[in-house]
């Protein structure tokens, strides 16, 4: 199944959170010196990655979360 080898943020958390904790751990990854690869960041006690291209721009962010098909059928 195609969403086992995917990970998602926490779907308790509001858009809100979600965005705080990307803006977070982007410039957590910036002060970092990360470019062109991944950064990790603990945000409300989980891991948020987040990917910083090579230009210094974030490409994509995602959390820990193991959904599986029956969460979107709901």
């Amino acid at each position: 199944m195609r969403l086992s080898k995917k990970s998602f943020f926490n779907p308790m958390w509001s858009t809100s959170q979600i965005s705080d904790g990307v803006e977070q751990a982007y410039e957590a990854g910036l002060k970092a010196g990360v470019n062109n690869a991944s950064y990790s960041h603990k945000y409300i006690g989980e891991q948020i990655t987040v990917f910083i291209s090579k230009d210094g721009m974030l490409s994509t962010a995602y959390g820990q979360h193991i959904l599986d098909a029956s969460y979107f059928g709901r």
